[in-house]
This record gives structure tokens, C-alpha cells and sequence, in this order.
């Protein structure tokens, strides 16, 4: 489940929920904590993850697919 493109930080543990700023997280274990840190409890959620945002298309026209 946890693959090695993500990165172990607070931001997708379990064991955090966001808090007024963006950039903090509260911890269950270790108490408020930038959403990079990462302690020995860390847990992978995948609900917490935020998906990349997908490739816009080309536009193609007509000529593009002439001979």
C-alpha cells in the first residue's frame, strides 16, 4: 500500500489531523508537528493523500493527422 514515490511525513499519517494552518498537523503521539515531520509511529493513510493533479491534453486538429 505504502509505495516509495510517497514519502513517509505527517501529512498522510494516521495518526494526524490537519489543523487551522496548512502547514502544521496535530499529532496523537508527538503533539503539534510540521505536516514533513516524521516520527517512529508513522502509519500510512491513503485517504489522507492528495493525488496528482492529471496532465492537460494536447489539441489536435485536422491537420495534424494528414499524410
Amino acid at each position: 500500500m505504502y509505495s516509495k514515490d510517497n514519502v513517509k511525513c505527517c501529512e498522510v499519517c494516521a495518526f494526524a489531523t490537519n489543523m487551522s494552518t496548512q502547514s502544521d498537523q496535530l499529532c496523537v503521539k508527538k503533539g503539534p508537528v510540521s505536516a514533513d515531520y516524521c516520527c517512529s509511529s508513522f502509519k500510512y493513510d491513503a485517504t489522507r493523500r492528495k493525488p496528482k493533479k492529471k496532465a492537460e491534453l494536447q489539441k489536435f486538429s485536422s491537420e495534424d493527422f494528414k499524410l
